[in-house]
């Protein structure tokens, strides 16, 4: 965030007379917000762009200056760079929970298959990569997961059951591709989505493999 002042005291514990003091500010954007302990606006006028922000005093006497603060404008180089260096970890916790979930549902997936998802996943990478250097950042996104989410059910629905291909994988890459990638749109934010999204992926799969027989599971895998 950026700030824009305007100091009517040399020093900010000082108390100064104004007089005859007509400040107007004109912005292209409406979020924005006011400086720590800083005077407000007489008048706050809706026009085209933004706002027009009005500070009139005749005689008074003040210790504040005036400040807004300024949002900062979204950088998508910076967002899809961020998205595309942590793909590897989203896809991680995609794989993980896509193999729990076939072993608690008793399907068996072939590696080739999970080659293959992991293919769909990094197509949102790829088209989001892309894609942003010529259409708006928010459509790319949308553009990009919708296409990745449909290659995943139409390329498990021919071989597991419809409740995987058509809820649980779906899900689980939402969670772990949509909500995770843009979670780098909120600045400051992103470790702790992380973070939350790891320990309650721990807990649904502590839950959902607590009764797995895991003797017979890796016995299986033995015959």
């Amino acid at each position: 965030m950026e700030k824009l002042m305007y100091y009517i005291s040399p020093d900010q514990d000082d108390i100064s007379q104004i007089n005859d003091f007509n400040l107007t500010i004109k912005t292209d954007f409406d979020d924005f917000d006011f400086a720590k302990n800083m005077m407000s606006p007489i008048e706050k006028n809706k026009v085209d762009t933004g706002y027009e922000l009005i500070w009139k005093f005749d005689n008074s006497i003040s210790g504040k200056d005036i400040g807004i603060v300024i949002p900062n404008k979204l950088n998508p180089g910076e967002i899809v760079s961020r998205v595309t260096f942590f793909a590897p970890i989203s896809l991680l916790f995609f794989l993980i929970f896509l193999l729990v979930l076939a072993i608690v549902l008793e399907t068996t997936i072939h590696p080739m298959h999970y080659f293959f998802l992991a293919a769909t996943f990094f197509s949102f990478h790829l088209m989001f990569s892309y894609f942003s250097d010529h259409l708006n950042i928010y459509i790319t996104f949308i553009i990009a997961s919708l296409v990745s989410l449909a290659l995943t059910i139409t390329y498990l629905r021919t071989f597991t059951q419809p409740k995987l291909a058509y809820f649980y994988a779906p899900l689980t890459q939402f969670i772990y591709l949509v909500i995770f990638s843009y979670s780098f749109f909120f600045k400051g934010m992103t470790g702790l989505i992380v973070t939350i999204c790891a320990v309650i992926t721990l807990f649904i799969l502590m839950q959902i493999t607590a009764k797995v027989d895991w003797e017979r599971v890796f016995n299986k895998n033995k015959l």
